[in-house]
């Protein structure tokens, strides 16, 4: 039994490194432990227009549609770079969640008659931040609730 990673993984996993060597070196994420902002904005804009943030993200929801195991590819480069972003805390909790309590049909209502924008660019978008109230910089999700 086989038990790498496909060609397109493989390839995904390779963009993934790629980007965050060019874009996360170790001085891009001490600037973010030493400082006073929780995440690098930039680096997750970057993320976001790779579109690294939805790839287990349904397709009718604005994401890739690949799935959880892609997702696994990114999140072991993610690690990999030490990259000061709140992946997992808005793309595995948050989005997931979004997903699973059944807000298809809201989302397509409210996107039909408000332009409410997709569960990707819910995540990929700067806005309210989910905080746990430790202060700590990586507790904090750049998640969109509502509109701005």
């Amino acid at each position: 039994m086989n038990f790498d990673f496909s060609d397109d993984q493989k390839q995904l996993r390779d963009q993934a490194r790629k980007f965050l060597g060019e874009k996360c070196p170790p001085k891009a994420v001490r600037v973010v432990l030493d400082g006073k902002e929780p995440y690098d904005k930039e680096l997750w804009k970057g993320l976001a227009e790779m579109g690294f943030l939805g790839v287990a993200i349904p397709e009718e929801f604005g994401g890739a549609g690949a799935g959880h195991l892609e997702l696994c590819v990114i999140a072991e480069e993610m690690g990999r770079a030490l990259a000061p972003v709140p992946f997992s805390s808005t793309v595995y909790l948050a989005a997931e969640a979004l997903q699973r309590v059944s807000l298809s049909t809201w989302f397509r209502f409210q996107r039909s008659v408000e332009k409410t924008p997709t569960i990707l660019t819910l995540i990929s978008q700067n806005g309210i931040e989910m905080t746990n109230g430790t202060g700590n910089a990586m507790s904090s999700a750049p998640i969109w609730i509502g509109r701005k």
